[in-house]
């Protein structure tokens, strides 16, 4: 094996470690971007929940049952949100659309 054979192993096995932990570290800030968004949405929800319950009880006396009735549609919103995806799944027009070299990458982030 030559200098030059043995430098390209070299490379290539850098470029594939450096492209694992580059993958890695994607799909880290994929998922962590996924939970911000997730958090989010149950935070807007539920303040938009909180606001028109305030709304309402200026208007009229919410009572124990509109407090127990505020408190169960806050934590159905919150189980809601949490527990179900975002994105709906890509349509075969979108699957279409994509560039081939792209593909994986999309695959991995529908997925």
């Amino acid at each position: 094996m030559t200098d030059v054979d043995r430098q390209i192993a070299r490379s290539a096995e850098l470029l594939n470690r450096t492209s694992a932990t580059y993958r890695q570290g994607l799909v880290r800030q994929q998922r962590t971007q996924s939970i911000a968004r997730r958090l989010t949405r149950i935070a807007v929800a539920d303040a938009a929940i909180l606001i028109a319950a305030v709304i309402i009880g200026f208007v009229m006396p919410l009572g124990m049952f509109g407090a127990l009735a505020v408190m169960g549609l806050l934590i159905a919103t919150t189980l809601m949100l949490a527990i179900f995806p975002t994105a709906s799944a890509p349509t075969p027009e979108k699957l279409r659309d994509v560039d081939i070299r792209a593909l994986p990458a999309q695959t991995q982030a529908w997925l």
